[in-house]
Formats: C-alpha cells, structure tokens, sequence
C-alpha cells in the first residue's frame, strides 16, 4: 500500500512538473501585440505574419481593430516609416476608416528562424485629415510563414 501511495505521489509530481513545464513554453511562444491609440491600450494575440524574400507583413487585430506594419528587410534595427520600405497602418471599424503611418519607426530587436520581436510608434491620418497616435508598440514572439 506504502509503495502505491509513493507512486501515486510521484506521478502527481511529475504530471505538476510537466504541465508547469508546458505553461513556461506555451507562454514563451504565444505571440503577444501590443500598443497604446491615442494613449488607450489596445493588445492582442491575434497576429499574422508573412515573410516574402526580404520583407515581412505583420497584421495584428482584435475586434474593430487592425494595425498592420511591413518592412521591406526583415533584420535587426530601427527602421523609418517612410511608405516606400516601410509602412505602418491603422484600421478603426471599417476599410473606409485607414490611417497611414507619415511618421515613425519600426525597431526589430530579435531576429531566429521564425519568431520576431519588435516595437513600434507612429502617427497617422486618414483620408479627411483626422491623425492618430500609436505609441509604446510592442510585438513579442512574432511567428511568421516564409513564402
């Protein structure tokens, strides 16, 4: 009886062990995309990312919301948001509500095989002249898809 209950305990532990094991990697991989709009935060773990030869797109969204940033180099340093390398855009409610990025950066600080982390600001307007502020972006475990 001494020994099953020892058995018992043992493989409690080593189911304890691993499932805390699990949650360490699981979180160590889950993609995580955040910023503050108009200095309200908004995150989500909802991102899409897709490398072309040189390039990368990643498009995060929650809700009504989407910001989407591409650069045209995927490698470590800080990039300006120019609209003809590098771009950044955001989506409130609709297609017809896009605000493109006229000034920023992109900062990528960790480049491996498929994950990216980066963090991001800029400004911008809309079609009718109305700006908004994205400050204080970050992007952890960003996965991507070589095309």
């Amino acid at each position: 009886m001494k020994k099953l209950f020892f058995l018992l305990v043992l493989g409690f532990a080593g189911l304890l062990v691993s499932t805390t094991s699990c949650k360490k990697a699981i979180e160590k991989l889950t993609p995580t995309f955040s910023c503050d709009v108009n200095a309200v935060n908004w995150s989500t773990h909802s991102v899409i990312g897709s490398k072309s030869d040189t390039g990368i797109v990643y498009t995060a969204y929650e809700d009504s919301i989407m910001v989407m940033l591409t650069l045209k180099e995927l490698k470590l340093g800080s990039f300006v948001i120019d609209n003809k390398n590098n771009f950044a855009t955001y989506t409130h409610d609709n297609s017809m509500n896009i605000y493109l990025g006229t000034s920023g950066s992109i900062n990528v600080t960790k480049v491996s095989d498929s994950q990216v982390d980066l963090n991001f600001e800029f400004k911008g307007f809309n079609a009718v002249g109305d700006s908004v502020i994205i400050s204080h972006g970050v992007g952890n475990h960003l996965l991507y898809l070589k095309q």
